[in-house]
C-alpha cells in the first residue's frame, strides 16, 4: 500500500510539474548572471509602415531585439502562429501571434505586412496559419503588463474581449481536465489495491 501511495504522490507531483512548465516556458531559462529574463512586448514595423506587437519569451530573442533597437532595427524574422483577437497585446488588430520566436529563414507564404493580415484576418488565421514578415524591424520594447521585467510577471494578461478569451479559457479548461483525470485514475488505482 505504501508503494502505491508513493507512486500516486509521485504521479500527482509529475503532473503538476508538467502543467507548471506548460504555463511558464521560461522557468529554466536563465541568463549568465542567473536571472530569468522576463518576456517582453515588441513593436515591429512592417515593410509598408504598418505596425504590430508580439510577445517574445526566449532569452536569445530578447537579447536580439534589444540589440536591434540600439542598432539598425533588424533582429530576425518574427515568426509565430496566428490567432483571432488581439491577445491582450496587439490592439487595435483583430489578430495576434502565438509562441513568437525570431527566425533566420522562413517559408515565403507567411511573409507579409500587418496591414495585409488586417485586410483578410480569416484567410491568414485559417489558411496561412502563421505570420513571418521578412523585413520587420523593431521599433519599441516594453515589459509585459507594463511592469518592471524583474517583478516575476511572466505572462501577458488574459484577453478581455474577442476570440482570444475563448482560447485562453479552453486552455485553462484543458489543464484542469487533465489534472482531474489524472487524480481520478490515481484514486481508482488506490481503491482497487486497498485490501478489504
Amino acid at each position: 500500500m505504501r508503494r502505491t501511495t508513493n507512486t500516486a504522490l509521485f504521479l500527482v507531483a509529475l503532473l503538476l510539474a508538467v502543467l507548471t512548465t506548460s504555463a511558464s516556458p521560461l522557468s529554466a531559462a536563465q541568463t549568465d548572471d542567473g536571472n530569468v529574463p522576463q518576456p517582453v512586448i515588441v513593436t515591429f514595423k512592417s515593410a509598408d509602415g504598418s505596425t504590430f506587437r508580439a510577445v517574445l519569451e526566449l532569452p536569445a530573442d530578447i537579447a536580439a531585439v534589444e540589440a536591434a533597437l540600439a542598432g539598425d532595427g533588424y533582429a530576425g524574422i518574427p515568426n509565430g502562429a496566428l490567432a483571432y483577437g488581439d491577445g491582450g497585446v496587439n490592439a487595435p488588430h483583430d489578430w495576434h501571434m502565438v509562441d513568437t520566436e525570431l527566425a533566420d529563414i522562413t517559408i515565403e507564404v507567411c511573409d507579409g505586412t500587418a496591414s495585409m493580415v488586417d485586410e483578410d484576418v480569416a484567410y491568414w488565421v485559417e489558411n496561412v496559419g502563421r505570420f513571418c514578415p521578412w523585413s520587420a524591424t523593431v521599433v519599441a520594447i516594453e515589459p509585459v503588463n507594463g511592469t518592471d521585467p524583474g517583478d516575476g510577471n511572466a505572462f501577458p494578461p488574459p484577453p478581455t474581449s474577442g476570440e482570444g478569451v475563448d482560447e485562453y479559457t479552453d486552455q485553462v479548461r484543458q489543464w484542469i481536465n487533465a489534472l482531474i483525470a489524472a487524480l481520478l485514475a490515481i484514486l481508482t488505482d488506490l481503491r482497487q489495491q486497498t485490501p478489504g
